[in-house]
């Protein structure tokens, strides 16, 4: 049986469509929980990249 590979999920304090913005494949948004909050997820990589983008720009994100 194949493997996934080690995958993350990320809330981010952005609207849906910043979000979408902030984001290309293999990213995706995979819940939105409020009109300000959304949740991405990906391969770990990826996510760890995106958290470090939010974070210099000082915007909320918590894995």
């Amino acid at each position: 049986m194949h493997q996934a590979p080690n995958g993350a999920m990320l809330m981010v304090a952005l609207p849906e469509a910043q979000i979408r913005a902030l984001i290309t494949a293999p990213l995706a948004i995979a819940a939105v929980n409020a009109p300000d909050y959304s949740v991405i997820a990906g391969p770990m990589p990826e996510i760890l990249a995106v958290s470090k983008r939010l974070m210099e720009q000082n915007i909320i994100n918590k894995q």
